[in-house]
Formats: C-alpha cells, sequence, structure tokens
C-alpha cells in the first residue's frame, strides 16, 4: 500500500478537528489552547466576570498572548463591555486550530505572527537556498484533436467531481452593494455568475452517465457574505439546484496586528472591539477538512476536487479539458494557468528545486519571482522564444485528486502555511503604517503534498479561459492604458462575448471580427458581436460543434437592409420557454433571441425560438439574427450600435 492510500484510509477513520488555518505542517502534539495567566485576585480589572471569564482575561495577559493592552480603563468599564471584547476573542480563538508546535487558537496565532514578523522585518527570503526551473505542464491549444480528446475524457468523468465556489467577495470595489457573486455576467440574459455557475453544474449532471448524481457543489462564504448567498439562492429557488446538493463552509477574521509582538489591534473609538481582517483564501483548505465534508465525498465516490473563483466565468470552458489532463497525466494538483508576460503582476507557476530536498511545483508571486530568477542565475523574469515568460500565470482555478488532498490535510489538521505582510512606517521596522494580519493561501497547498504525486499546470488562452471581474473603473482604465486586461465588469461582459465568439468560429461558423471598441466611462471595450452561449446549450467545444451542424452554413456577417430584425436584438442561445415566431416577424426593441436545441423533431435537430426581455445595463453593440429550423441554417447578423 502506498503511503498516499494510507493516510487516507487513516483519514476515513479520523473525526474533524476545530477550524482555520495554520503554518504547521507536522503531525498534531497535544494542543495548548489557552495556558493561564497571572492570577489577578480581586483587581477591579475583573469585577463583574464569572469565573471563565476572569480565566481568559488573565490569559489575555499572560507572555502567551501579550495582550494586556486591551485591559486598560477597564477599572472603570462596565461589565457588558468586559463581556463583549471577551466574546469576541473566544470565537476567534475557537476557530483557529492547533499546530505542530503544540499550541491552539489565537496562543498559536500571536506566535506564528512573532516568527513571521521578526522574519520580515529581517528581510529574510522565504525562497533562501532555492533555484527556479522551468515546470512541466502541459500546454493546450484549444480545438486542437488533443484538446478536443481531452474535453471528452474530462468529461467522462466530471460527474464524480466536487466543485468549490471561493466566493468570500462584496462587490464594493465595482461600485456594487452585494456579493461579487450576483453580478450579472453578461448583460443579454443577465445571469449572475452563481445562476451561471449552478447551470453549468447541473448541465454536467445531466449530461453524466447516471443523471439522478448530483455534482456537489461547496461554497466558501465569509461574514460578510454568508446570509447574503443563502438570500440569492433562496430568492431564486436555488437556481433549479436541489438544496441538498449545495454545502457551505464559513470563513471567519482574524485579529489584526498593531506591532511585532503581536499585539491585537483595537477598533477607533470602541476599545472593546477588535480591528478584525480576512485570513486569506487558503482557508478553503483548512474548512473543507474540519467541516468533516471530504470523508464523505470520498465514500461517495467523489474523485477530483476543483476549486474555481468568484467572477472567472471562462474558468468552466476550460475545466473539462483540464480534467481530462489530470486524468492523462495522473495529477494530484492541475492548476490552470494562462500565457503571462515578463514582469506582469501575476503569479506564476514554477519548479523550485533546492538541494537535499524533492523539488516543489507551485506558485511563486510576481514581487518576488524576478529577484528569485536573478539569484538563481537565470537573469530576470524575460521572455523565450513565444514573447512569453517560461512561467505561466496562475489563475487559481484548481483541480485535486480527492485522495491525496484529503491525506495531506488530515496530516496537517488541516493547518495552511502563512505569511504576512507589513507596511513600516519607519526605516527600523517596528512600527506600522496600518495594522496587518497573517494570511494564507490556497495556491500555497503543494506544500502540503507528498513528494510522491505528481503536480502539473495546464495552460489555456486568455480568451478561452479567463475573464476575472474585479478591478474599480479608476482601477481599470490604468489596466487598459497598459496594454493589460482591464477586468472591470465591463471588461468581462466584451471577454465573455469575444470567446463565444471565437468557439462558434472553431464549431465552423463565419464570424464576423469583433466592431472597432467604443468607450464606455473612459474605458473601451468592444462589444459586438453580442453572443451569449449558455452552459444548457454547449459545455465543451466538442459539444457545440455537434449543436451546430452544417459548418459553413452557420455564418455571422454585416447586417443587411432587408433583414427585419431592429436593433435591441441580441442572440443568447439557451433552454428557454419554448413559443412558435414566424421568422420574418419584427422583434422589439429590447427583447433577445433565445434559441433551444434540446428537443428533437425526427432525427434532425430543430432550433425553436423564443423572446426574453433583454435588460440593457448599457448601450452596447446588439446582434440581429434570423434562423431557419430544419437543419441547423442559423445566422447570426451584429447590427448597429443604438
Amino acid at each position: 500500500m502506498n503511503v498516499s492510500r494510507l493516510r487516507f484510509f487513516l483519514l476515513l477513520l479520523a473525526s474533524p478537528s476545530n477550524a482555520f488555518c495554520a503554518t504547521a505542517t507536522g503531525p498534531h502534539v497535544q494542543a495548548v489552547r489557552r495556558a493561564p495567566g497571572p492570577k489577578m485576585g480581586d483587581s477591579p480589572l475583573i469585577s463583574g466576570l464569572t469565573e471563565q471569564e476572569m480565566e481568559l482575561a488573565s490569559w489575555l495577559t499572560s507572555d502567551a498572548m501579550g495582550q494586556s493592552h486591551l485591559l486598560a480603563g477597564w477599572e472603570t468599564a462596565s461589565p457588558a463591555d468586559k463581556k463583549r471584547l471577551l466574546t469576541q476573542v473566544v470565537a476567534m480563538d475557537e476557530r483557529y486550530p492547533e499546530d505542530a508546535d503544540g499550541n491552539a487558537g489565537l496562543t498559536a496565532y500571536v506566535a506564528h505572527a512573532r516568527v513571521l514578523l521578526a522574519e520580515a522585518a529581517a528581510d529574510k527570503n522565504p525562497f533562501e537556498g532555492y533555484e527556479v526551473d522551468i515546470p512541466e505542464g502541459e500546454v493546450m491549444e484549444v480545438g486542437s484533436d488533443a484538446f478536443i480528446a481531452d474535453e471528452v475524457l474530462g468529461m467522462s468523468a466530471i460527474q464524480d467531481a466536487v466543485f468549490v465556489l471561493v466566493a468570500g467577495g462584496l462587490g464594493e470595489r465595482l461600485g456594487f452593494d452585494g456579493i461579487k457573486v450576483e453580478l450579472p455576467t453578461e448583460t443579454l440574459t443577465c445571469a449572475s455568475f452563481l445562476q451561471t455557475y449552478i447551470t453549468a453544474l447541473l448541465a454536467m449532471q445531466r449530461r453524466g452517465p447516471d443523471p439522478s448524481r448530483p455534482v456537489p457543489l461547496v461554497i466558501m462564504t465569509s461574514e460578510d457574505t454568508h446570509e447574503k448567498t443563502i438570500s440569492l439562492l433562496e430568492a431564486h429557488d436555488w437556481f433549479g439546484m436541489s438544496r441538498e446538493q449545495v454545502h457551505f463552509i464559513s470563513q471567519s477574521n482574524v485579529p489584526a496586528i498593531c506591532d511585532n509582538n503581536g499585539k491585537f489591534a483595537q477598533e477607533k473609538g470602541d476599545p472593546f472591539a477588535l480591528q478584525t481582517k480576512p485570513h486569506g483564501h487558503g482557508d478553503v483548505h483548512t474548512l473543507m477538512h474540519t467541516s468533516g465534508l471530504l470523508p464523505k465525498f470520498a465514500a461517495d465516490g467523489r474523485k477530483h476536487v476543483v476549486f474555481f473563483q468568484d467572477t472567472n466565468v471562462l474558468a468552466f470552458k476550460a475545466i473539462p479539458a483540464a480534467l481530462g489532463v489530470s486524468l492523462r497525466r495522473n495529477l494530484a494538483m492541475n492548476s490552470l494557468t494562462v500565457p503571462r508576460s515578463p514582469g506582469e503582476a501575476a503569479g506564476a507557476i514554477c519548479k523550485l528545486v533546492k538541494q537535499g530536498e524533492p523539488p516543489l511545483v507551485i506558485n511563486v508571486e510576481y514581487n518576488q519571482l524576478d529577484a528569485l530568477l536573478k539569484a538563481s542565475g537565470c537573469g530576470g523574469d524575460q521572455a523565450d522564444a513565444t514573447g512569453h515568460s517560461p512561467y505561466p500565470g496562475n489563475v487559481n482555478t484548481l483541480i485535486l485528486q480527492l485522495e491525496p488532498y484529503a491525506a495531506a490535510l488530515q496530516a496537517t489538521g488541516g493547518s495552511m502555511p502563512e505569511f504576512v505582510n507589513p507596511k513600516y512606517a519607519n526605516a527600523e521596522k517596528t512600527e506600522f503604517k496600518k495594522p496587518t494580519r497573517l494570511e494564507c493561501m490556497m495556491q500555497d497547498l503543494p506544500k502540503l503534498l507528498g513528494p510522491e504525486v505528481q503536480v502539473g499546470f495546464t495552460s489555456f488562452e486568455r480568451w478561452f479561459s479567463f475573464s476575472p471581474v474585479k478591478n474599480s473603473i479608476d482601477e481599470a482604465i490604468k489596466s487598459a492604458e497598459k496594454g493589460v486586461y482591464a477586468a472591470s465588469p465591463g471588461a468581462g461582459e466584451a471577454a465573455v462575448f469575444d470567446a463565444n465568439a471565437q468557439l462558434l468560429r472553431l464549431a465552423g461558423a463565419d464570424v464576423a471580427p469583433p466592431s472597432a471598441p467604443s468607450t464606455f466611462l473612459g474605458l473601451p471595450l468592444a462589444l459586438s458581436p453580442s453572443i451569449a452561449l449558455t452552459p444548457n446549450f454547449a459545455l465543451t467545444l466538442d459539444e457545440l460543434r455537434r449543436r451546430t451542424p452544417g459548418g459553413d452554413q452557420v455564418r455571422a456577417a454585416p447586417l443587411d437592409l432587408w433583414t427585419p430584425w431592429p436593433p435591441g436584438c441580441a442572440l443568447v442561445i439557451t433552454p428557454g420557454r419554448l413559443a412558435p415566431l414566424d421568422p420574418w416577424t419584427p422583434w422589439p426593441p429590447g427583447r433577445a433571441l433565445v434559441i433551444d436545441w434540446a428537443r428533437r423533431t425526427s432525427s434532425a435537430q430543430v432550433v425553436h425560438p423564443c423572446m426574453r426581455t433583454c435588460m440593457r445595463m448599457r448601450a452596447c453593440a446588439c446582434v440581429h439574427a434570423c434562423m431557419h429550423t430544419g437543419e441547423g441554417l442559423l445566422q447570426i447578423l451584429p447590427g448597429p450600435r443604438r
């Protein structure tokens, strides 16, 4: 029995521990959560508290914690205020796990902070002793025979996968006061990110060997987004997904730290409340372990865990082929990547080599990569013969084999490596400009995996797999001026339209090139032709080709004068309410053509049109469409701007 399988069997016998992330990577010892502090006797500091609360206050003043400053002013404070602070401390303490040194809870958090802050102040290089080599991975050519073969292989196993949505963010930066997954992916269907993801998972379920076998969805929420996410799902009847196949893991914040000794920062104007900050998306691994979900998924025959981000809708176009690569190459961890320009502000997948240790294929942040390459004698982050960096850009879509993944987390209690990034206010590096916190990253998982497993990457072109929505309009304009993807909501919509147009071309359609960009709020965007292909219509390029028979019979061309469709129409390919429509009937402005290929008559696939109200969030180039039923002849006609 190999080491990975032995770890996995031990996992199934183990019970989950309490949750959060820590630096530990070794085996557990009996943890000390709250070592007693000095006796306080009859001190007025603890007046009005229960015996248990007194012990908590004493523990805060211990050398291990060093939080005596939190008790300043307690002589005259009300018991209610004291209890309020202690309640907050206990909640965070109980969610932070034990580590390999025998510490747990906030005792462990403070211990880690002191070590990491001392290393940061001393400018310690976390990659000291490592050299960089070019990692081995798969570079996919979308539409090639090899790509289609991997798509087919991935789809054959996709029903045995678990999908994990890392959805902890609000849309404040985007000028939206809700959760980011509530934003529309595009303004033709106005389907939200969450609706689009669930639609894709249900489509995978229907296409699997057993349509009654659900594809599980795990959603990681935060303190800010949990209730909003549930409300969104309930308001839309879970977008057709069974409530039982959706699982929630909720991330909590950690205390903000205001000095190198690990002192907790208090809220301005309220000394009885601590400032808190997110601990990083690496918490998703800890929570997957401590939730107890992994043994349940294993018992249900699940083989892979797919992690995807909240606003990168194009990832679902790449996941089937990437899963095929994971299966073909037996990868325990497969990171989806895109070509990366030298110096680009994006993490890069590298192979790190250190004498006496097994090589490590892992993400290196862009602000560390160039110096690391120069130290390795590689001359810095430079382009290769392709014009790109040989170190591809990480997009944080991960495909993991469930067995070695669960075993690695079991070995560490779910703990993830942490880091700290303080902004110093003085040359001595003893004062911070603002409070900091410890963080952990989901892409650091290879540090926990054993040397016996394979770690690699699968690279796709950006147009096909990467369209994150994360920037404000000001940030987007700055990115566009540098020639970098703007990552605004409008840029994300344009990326979806462009990907759909390119996929139709690869499927044999003659689609006109994009129109010249127009400027919206100072940001140039090419939004024509506007085409929405929903997962219900086609999940893969292989399926899209089969859905659009006739090849060159499917064409897109400039609008002819005889075409009766008025401005305001757009092409949307999705199941919808079926309704007969005379092809020559004018369509009212603001409507969209919805084409459903799900029904069949005799041996031919028939196009069934219907109308759906199309909410326009901004003026854009629309698409006029006409079609003929029968043998799949479809004309996509880009129209003028309104």
